[in-house]
């Protein structure tokens, strides 16, 4: 996945939703992955400047997208 291809996916996200995506897809999206201060300073921006907040959620080996309501 692309981020241009996950954009895609979370204008589809409503208020009070989110879009997860695995760990090892973060990673392609924000290299190394969540285990890097600046991958999750990088996903934190991006996610920031589209109206979402980022959840990090190793409970389920999953990043949370959760568009702001």
């Amino acid at each position: 996945m692309t981020r241009e291809e996950f954009e895609t996916t979370l204008r589809e996200v409503k208020p009070g939703q989110f879009a997860d995506i695995p760990y090892e897809t973060f990673a392609d999206l924000f290299p190394p992955g969540v285990e890097s201060d600046a991958s999750k300073e990088a996903a934190y921006h991006f996610a920031k400047a589209r109206g979402f907040v980022i959840e990090n959620r190793p409970d389920r080996n999953a990043v949370w997208f959760v568009r702001e309501a």
